[in-house]
């Protein structure tokens, strides 16, 4: 009984781990990115994917995103707040090459040819950099350095196998970055 108690808080913990956006938020957000909601939505018409949705989330590393199992399509504010119409509408052209081509096609040439088709660039990796990394990971004895959006524990350098340590990455060019021990 107790068990079943622990496994289920658990399961309650790890399931609000992921950062969904509430109707609240969505309602906020869709208002903010209306001109992008109604393309994304008439875009969607014309490609007979009524049953499909335009969703937002808070993604730093990657524009958009089709789930097929949701039916929708969802896009990185972070992204529709820093990009060109252009970018977004290869973008919205690139997720939708996706819904039409099915699940388990990836960025093959099935895929390829389909988002040519429909106007889409082609492209599969963007170069924007719409969201900076929160942290810089560096080895304690100084061997490198990176930039990087999560802290991970236990890591060891690859070159000295000594300490991996983290310190925030402030975007102003007065401030100054202090190490965080925290996570080691």
């Amino acid at each position: 009984m107790i068990f079943n108690i622990i496994k289920n808080s658990r399961f309650k913990l790890i399931k609000n781990k992921k950062k969904n956006i509430s109707k609240n938020k969505f309602e906020e957000y869709k208002s903010e990115f209306k001109n992008f909601y109604d393309e994304a939505n008439s875009k969607l018409q014309q490609f007979n994917l009524n049953d499909w949705k335009v969703t937002f989330d808070y993604a730093k590393r990657r524009a958009g995103a089709c789930i097929y199992s949701k039916k929708e399509l969802s896009f990185s504010i972070y992204f529709l707040r820093n990009s060109s119409s252009f970018d977004l509408n290869d973008t919205l052209l690139h997720e939708i090459s996706h819904a039409l081509v099915g699940p388990n096609q990836g960025h093959n040439n099935i895929w390829k040819k389909k988002a040519l088709s429909i106007g889409c660039t082609g492209k599969v990796y963007h170069s924007l950099n719409f969201s900076n990394p929160g942290w810089i990971k560096y080895c304690s004895n100084f061997c490198w350095e990176q930039k990087c959006y999560r802290r991970k524990q236990n890591l060891i350098c690859k070159i000295c196998r000594s300490e991996v340590l983290y310190k925030k990455n402030y975007v102003s060019s007065n401030s100054t970055n202090v190490p965080d021990k925290s996570l080691g």
